[in-house]
């Protein structure tokens, strides 16, 4: 706008009134041009935070459906699912495609929801399935480096490798990505106090006691 200004005023073929009023002019209608510009982006912004809680709410869902079926952080996963399958198989089928479902329903609503993509990151992890899970939790880490449960999951695919080094960098990335949280203290515990590092075992046990106390 400043160069046009400053263009137009340095035209041989225009008076000055002319000038300005022309100039006059461009700005009120550059202003009320940006002023629509401005409106139109707060509205996007307010759709895409309906769309995101949209997204989240079939989410939940998704990680409702699995809730009794899979703690990733208790035992292994794929030996939760050969038990839990065998007692009741169809139960544990009717929410596998309940989960997906939903977590494809938000990811259609909003391809940047982190928390369908952990779900189907602990879905794949539920069905052995750990490249599966890995590119899931590499895909929410795009979208969000600090994301909670993408940590929590690549933790556990290193507890299931059997690499401690690795599931202790990933779990302590889960507590800088939501110190309010219990598990990944609890986890740490127990791999410190399996290789034989007790104070720290006893550290993170005792916080882990503590945050459950104050979820209570």
């Amino acid at each position: 706008v400043e160069r046009f200004a400053e263009a137009m005023q340095l035209n041989p073929m225009l008076h000055e009134p002319a000038v300005r009023r022309l100039i006059a002019v461009k700005l009120s209608r550059v202003y009320e041009l940006r002023q629509k510009v401005r409106t139109l982006e707060e509205v996007c912004d307010a759709q895409q935070q309906m769309l995101l809680r949209l997204a989240r709410e079939y989410s939940a869902m998704g990680h409702e459906t699995l809730r009794d079926h899979l703690d990733i952080t208790v035992e292994e996963p794929a030996a939760a699912y050969n038990r839990r399958g065998r007692r009741d198989a169809a139960l544990t089928e009717a929410a596998l495609a309940g989960a997906v479902a939903n977590f494809n329903k938000a990811l259609s609503i909003c391809p940047q929801c982190t928390e369908a993509m952990t779900g189907h990151a602990r879905l794949r992890l539920l069905l052995d399935d750990a490249a599966g899970a890995a590119q899931w939790v590499d895909k929410a880490l795009a979208v969000d480096a600090n994301c909670y449960d993408a940590h929590l999951v690549q933790a556990m695919l290193h507890k299931r490798d059997g690499a401690d080094a690795a599931t202790i960098r990933s779990l302590k990335r889960a507590v800088r990505a939501d110190a309010s949280r219990p598990e990944p203290h609890r986890l740490l515990a127990d791999i410190y106090r399996r290789i034989g590092i007790d104070d720290l075992a006893e550290q993170h046990a005792r916080k882990a006691q503590s945050l459950s106390a104050d979820a209570d």
